[in-house]
């Protein structure tokens, strides 16, 4: 399963994005990732942003949006990793915005879908 990091917004409210505010001399944005990676259930995580943000992350895999979606908000994010990627049959999508997400609460998440879609 891949995960997908919704970091696109313009965080008009926030007064920065939003990916590279800091906790604890640490981005958001690394936060997650580094969640992600510690649970070791993603074969991919995929940065999604917009194209004013995606060379500020240091990251190897960041997606742009589809510009033809610009106005769908992280739909657009969604979008446009699910068509680059239509053998993949779930997603996991989180925003940049949770940095102090925990593993266990990933894995909780993870482990109530996969039940789910065997129950269904």
């Amino acid at each position: 399963m891949k995960a997908i990091i919704l970091a696109g917004g313009h965080s008009v409210r926030f007064g920065k994005p939003k990916a590279f505010a800091e906790v604890n001399g640490e981005t958001f944005y690394s936060r997650v990732i580094k969640t992600l990676e510690s649970t070791n259930m993603f074969n991919e995580i995929i940065i999604s942003t917009n194209a004013q943000l995606a060379t500020q992350f240091k990251y190897p895999n960041v997606v742009i949006d589809d510009e033809n979606h610009n106005d769908k908000g992280p739909l657009a994010g969604i979008y446009t990793i699910m068509k680059q990627h239509p053998e993949e049959e779930l997603f996991f999508v989180v925003s940049v915005d949770t940095p102090m997400i925990t593993g266990k609460a990933v894995s909780t998440l993870y482990q109530f879908l996969v039940s789910h879609l065997i129950e269904n």
